[in-house]
């Protein structure tokens, strides 16, 4: 997705399971339901790199957000094991009160590489790993006020 002069709104559920790359820059801003899920029933790879001046943002799309305006990213088992996060924030997710409520849900996958990203106001945890594992190159990342905690492992 090729950066713009505006964001890109997300109102619900989006499946991607196709290879995806998300240019330096962009903002998403996702609406009370919305989340994107990467790999759930098809193989894709998600390269959301974005730079120290010009991160990626996911975001709530509600004009005074609050911690968990909006579900999170979720990477599933189909995603390939070269996916990448780098320079993305993620801010005001983790609705739902579910024990895995998170900016980033990671669901049966390893080697996803999450760096130099910031975790900010979620309502859950910063990132949830469910049978899953980070790769050794996912470095640097900052939490801030995540409710409840930074990263979860299962």
């Amino acid at each position: 997705w090729r950066k713009q002069s505006v964001p890109y709104i997300f109102d619900g559920y989006v499946g991607v399971e196709t290879n995806l790359t998300i240019e330096p820059g962009v903002v998403l801003k996702f609406n009370s339901y919305g989340r994107i899920v990467f790999g759930y029933g098809a193989s894709c790879t998600i390269n959301a790199i974005g730079t120290s001046a010009e991160p990626i943002v996911f975001t709530s799309s509600n004009l005074t957000p609050a911690a968990g305006s909006w579900n999170g990213i979720e990477v599933r088992s189909n995603t390939n094991s070269n996916s990448r996060f780098e320079y993305c924030h993620f801010n005001y997710a983790g609705k739902g009160g579910n024990y895995y409520s998170s900016a980033l849900y990671v669901d049966n996958h390893n080697g996803l590489v999450v760096k130099n990203c910031a975790f900010n106001n979620s309502a859950g945890w910063g990132m949830f790993l469910y049978c899953s594992s980070l790769s050794a190159e996912s470095l640097s990342n900052t939490f801030t006020n995540c409710a409840l905690g930074n990263i979860y492992s299962e």
